[in-house]
């Protein structure tokens, strides 16, 4: 009766161990099963079949997978068919008095190779007397392949089941002890730490590398702004890290987006435009005057319209001082501030005085050219109307000598035949009487 209720009390312990992993790691995995040698028909896959060991089993009921005797080394060994991550291994031995130390001083390897004979990973090692195993992976671990060892001189190797459940990572880790960091939106793979979006400033596709230089956001799709200083930008949110090129405002825009307000340029927008630029508008990178420079600086000689014109010229630095008792004129508009030298006026100097004496002479003359120009178009008119009276005289003349030539010829005609006729009738006359 004792004997019957210590293996009952050892099945128990065995179920409670197995249920506590099932909830607490996940789902148990299955896999094919091989072995250093076999005893009758208690073959490796003996180990995955379910069934739980009953006390002082018979052959050839075997439920267990059981080494050959004397037959060294001794190992079990399980294939998932891929990786997994392993979270916890539960195996379960031989009990009863005698039976039991087939299933004792028993270690686990862990591989993502075949390992057979081959050692790998130690994952746990049994005390001397305890009978199976029960193995919770902190951290779990990432294996293709469970290797069972019996390091003793036990004749035999007795595994009644084998129990492996897979884990999981915390969210954002992957990988074997789950060490290594995915920057996902969701979680991402356990094993390969692939995942469909990175959190910005992340490339795929594990997610765990910083966008490279010159990119940013979401599976660092964005480039940087041009006009961040080095083209070097934050990967999360595409801020300039070291500010901006000179021309474009931080302070409005931390992706350097802005162009410097207007009076201002360079680095940081910090330099102010040469109050000699035209509008007081200069170029917001390099400070240089867009529309030019105001009158009395010369554009030609620095762009940030620095430079006066030179001694002798103003306004656009191409127009050349008047004739300025002393030079230079001003710069800016001509004006001679000491003068002009003799004989010219107006603020530039740059018109000469005509005495009233030349004007009068002048006015003299042009009276009298005038008279001799009127005088002659009298005259040109005179001899026009003349020729005109004289034409049309000699045209009328000419008409009337015509008209009476014809009336002549016309008349002389019938005189001749009536003459004629009287001559005839007078000597009819004659000779009648």
């Amino acid at each position: 009766m004792n004997r019957e209720n210590n293996s009952l009390l050892v099945l128990l312990i065995v179920n409670i161990f197995t249920d506590f992993s099932v909830l607490a790691t996940g789902i148990q995995l299955n896999g094919s099963a091989i072995q250093s040698s076999q005893y009758y028909n208690c073959s490796a896959d003996k180990a995955l079949n379910g069934e739980k060991i009953m006390y002082n089993e018979t052959l050839p009921t075997c439920t267990c997978s059981v080494t050959q005797l004397k037959q060294f080394p001794r190992w079990w060994e399980m294939d998932f068919g891929s990786r997994h991550l392993i979270g916890s291994i539960n195996v379960t031995g031989r009990s009863g008095e005698g039976g039991s130390l087939q299933s004792t001083n028993l270690t686990a390897f862990l591989s993502n190779n075949t390992m057979e004979t081959n050692k790998s990973t130690v994952v746990y090692s049994s005390m001397e007397k305890t009978v199976g195993l029960y193995v919770t992976l902190e951290p779990p671990r990432v294996a293709q392949y469970i290797n069972i060892k019996k390091e003793d001189n036990i004749e035999v190797m007795t595994i009644c089941e084998v129990e492996v459940f897979e884990s999981n990572c915390e969210i954002g880790y992957f990988g074997d002890k789950c060490l290594r960091r995915c920057h996902c939106k969701s979680q991402c793979d356990v094993l390969t730490g692939n995942c469909n979006e990175c959190e910005p400033g992340w490339g795929p596709p594990t997610c765990e590398t910083v966008c490279s230089h010159g990119f940013y956001g979401p599976n660092c799709r964005k480039d940087c702004s041009h006009n961040c200083e080095n083209n070097t930008c934050n990967p999360q949110n595409g801020s300039c890290v070291h500010g901006c090129k000179p021309g474009y405002d931080y302070t409005l825009s931390t992706n350097c987006s802005a162009d410097c307000s207007k009076g201002n340029y360079g680095q940081n927008c910090s330099k102010e435009c040469s109050h000699n630029c035209e509008n007081d508008y200069c170029n917001p990178q390099n400070g240089s005057c867009v529309h030019g420079c105001k009158p009395g600086y010369d554009y030609t000689m620095n762009t940030n319209c620095s430079d006066e014109c030179k001694d002798g010229f103003y306004d656009d630095c191409k127009t050349p001082c008047g004739q300025c008792k002393q030079t230079p004129c001003n710069k800016t508009d001509g004006h001679c501030t000491g003068g002009c030298v003799e004989g010219y006026t107006r603020n530039e100097c740059d018109q000469a005085i005509v005495d009233d004496h030349s004007e009068q002479n002048g006015f003299s003359y042009g009276a009298v050219a005038g008279s001799v120009i009127a005088a002659l178009c009298v005259v040109a008119a005179i001899v026009v109307v003349i020729f005109f009276f004289y034409r049309k005289r000699t045209r009328k003349l000419q008409t009337k000598e015509s008209s009476k030539t014809y009336e002549n010829a016309a008349f002389n005609t019938p005189r001749k035949t009536v003459s004629h006729a009287s001559r005839h009738i007078s000597v009819k006359t004659s000779e009648n009487t």
